[in-house]
């Protein structure tokens, strides 16, 4: 097998642990570290792949549990919301027809309060510090409080 020179440059700790393997096997230093960079380069092509497949499977299977759960979870959330609509609209009573102008004007006004209170309970949850029910319900309390 033809050889090429490669020269490389090793900490003086690494050259003498070298020499001294080199001296006690009989063997020049060249094929000491032909020897162990073949057997790094075949231990990363073959265990290392296996491990790199085992480790990204293991992973994508824990992404999946996640999203099986966040989608578990969001089902449930829309099943809550749509049957507390359901009940509050099969509960409450038809608006006197007196009191249509006002209670539209009453509703448009809640409306654009629980707007603002989302987008800041939003904005403050986005940096990953706190919760949205805190955020919107600590907002809530303040503005009760004013």
């Amino acid at each position: 097998m033809p050889m090429t020179p490669f020269r490389t440059f090793l900490d003086d700790a690494l050259a003498a642990q070298i020499e001294r393997l080199a001296r006690t096997e009989g063997r020049s230093e060249s094929s000491v570290i032909a020897d162990a960079v073949r057997s790094a380069l075949s231990a990363r092509s073959g265990r290392a792949a296996d491990t790199d497949i085992s480790t990204n499977k293991r992973q994508l299977n824990r992404m999946e549990e996640r999203l099986n759960r966040l989608a578990a979870e969001h089902t449930t959330l829309k099943k809550v919301v749509l049957t507390f609509v359901r009940i509050w609209l099969e509960h409450n009573p038809p608006i006197n027809p007196e009191h249509a102008d006002s209670a539209a004007l009453m509703a448009e006004a809640r409306f654009q309060r629980f707007v603002e209170l989302a987008v800041r309970g939003f904005a403050d949850t986005s940096d990953g510090s706190g919760d949205f029910d805190d955020a919107a319900s600590r907002d809530f309390d303040e503005d009760a409080a004013a």
